[in-house]
Order: structure tokens, then sequence, then C-alpha cells
């Protein structure tokens, strides 16, 4: 894109690609094990897979082009390190699942996390589905699996619509979910319901402060990046303007030229 008039369009989304790591089951109700599959992940080349100008890697719920991220630094995000979670892990030797779906990037991601995960100790079973039938068995409370790789786009700028719609276990029903780590914690339940009450600035500090502290110190997920959006128009096709909360080019404002 040089100069106004480019064809190829890279812009950052309001979204977090994560690995929702079912605190209702046996071995991922352990916060030191949910916090080693933190450490031992290999950020760079989960992302890698998705190819040139992807996103970039998180440890952290917000993305960081929403109100109210902080940066934290939490996990490490340029390259895994199993030793710590290794040591994190404890010599725990327990078989889980992870469930994803059947596109080519979940398929090649599953593979990494799979080998990632081996060497901290853990059984891996590979679970892959088709989207819709995937949610449906993430979604639905009970369900065999133990870590569900997903993606959440932002519906509306704010971040309640991350940390409350997706971690809230108030929220919890038997099938339907979006809360994959059917994670029910009454301490942030009860700050995730004082956060939505605020408004301004101090909505965005309290949300801030609660994203790095649940990760810090409870685990849910394991965020793997903040995905771009990646758009080609043709050469006839002028006045590209890309919508920061859509995630996409505004199509009513495009143009052909004649």
């Amino acid at each position: 894109r040089k100069g106004g008039n480019g064809r190829y369009f890279v812009n950052t989304g309001i979204n977090t690609t994560y690995l929702a790591l079912n605190t209702s089951r046996p071995a991922l109700g352990k916060v030191n094990l949910r916090k080693a599959i933190n450490h031992a992940i290999d950020r760079p080349a989960l992302l890698r897979v998705a190819g040139k100008y992807a996103g970039k890697r998180t440890d952290q719920i917000l993305p960081p082009n929403l109100q109210g991220f902080r940066e934290a630094n939490i996990y490490p995000i340029k390259g895994a390190n199993p030793a710590r979670g290794r040591a994190l892990a404890n010599g725990a030797r327990d078989e889980v699942t992870i469930l994803y779906t059947t596109s080519p990037i979940s398929v090649a991601r599953a593979q990494i996390l799979k080998y990632n995960l081996e060497q901290i100790g853990l059984g891996v079973n590979l679970k892959p589905q088709p989207f819709a039938v995937a949610l449906r068995t993430a979604g639905t409370r009970g369900s065999d699996f133990d870590m569900f790789l997903i993606a959440w786009f932002a519906d509306y700028p704010d971040p309640f619509d991350f940390i409350n719609v997706l971690l809230d276990g108030q929220n919890i029903q038997d099938a339907n979910n979006s809360n994959y780590s059917y994670f029910n914690s009454p301490k942030y339940n009860r700050a995730m319901a004082d956060a939505a009450k605020l408004s301004g600035a101090a909505r965005y500090d309290a949300y801030g402060k609660l994203d790095v502290d649940m990760m810090r110190d409870a685990a849910p997920w394991a965020p793997l990046s903040n995905g771009n959006v990646r758009e080609f128009i043709s050469s006839r096709v002028t006045n590209y303007l890309f919508h920061p909360v859509y995630g996409g080019a505004i199509m009513n404002a495009l143009a052909m030229r004649s």
C-alpha cells in the first residue's frame, strides 16, 4: 500500500485466538497445570502457520486495540519455555483432549500444541470436529474435552464482550455456552459484575486489571494471538476504508474505476 493506492491491506482486528482450558475437568482444575500450559506453548509457531501478517502473539484475554488493555508480560510470547512448564506441572502425567475445528490452520496448530504439551509430560489426544459440531460440543456442559482451540471476534468494542461474555461463571448453563473454560470463580464473578456497572476510565481500568489478574493468578485460557484482517482488492477498486469495529472494508465506501 503505497501512496494510499495499494491493493493489499493489513489491519488489526478486535479478536483473540485462544486455547480455552476446561477448568471443570480433573486435570485442568489444577491452576498450576493451566499456568504450565501457558509457559509450554510455542506462540510464534502457532501464529506462523496462519501465514504472513496473520497477527501478533499475545498472552492476555483483551486485544491490545481495545480500551482497558494493559501490557503485563505474564507468559512467554517469543517461544515456548518447557522447563518452566515442567516445573509448574510438577510431574503431572494427565491425559488431556484437545478439541479443535477441521480448518487447515487449526489442524496444524493442534499438532504443534500436542508436541508442546507432551514436552511437559502430558498425554495428548486430538479431537477434530467440523466448526459447528465443535461449537456444540464445547458449548455443552460435561462434554469430553479438556481444551478448545477457538477465536473470539468482538460483537462490539467493549471489554465486557470478552471478559464477562466468555468467563462469567454465572452464565454457565447446560448447553449453548460460550464460557468454554467453564470458569466459575465467585471472586472473579463478583469482580466482573462490579466492572460492568462502571463507566469511563474507571470501567476500563477495572477491566484491564481483571484481564491481568485472571491470566496471572487463574489462567482460564492460554491466549495465542490477536489476528489481523487481510484484504486484497482489485486494481479497479478504490476508496478502501477499514472499519475498526466491524473488522473489514466499509463496503458501501468502495468505488469502481471506470
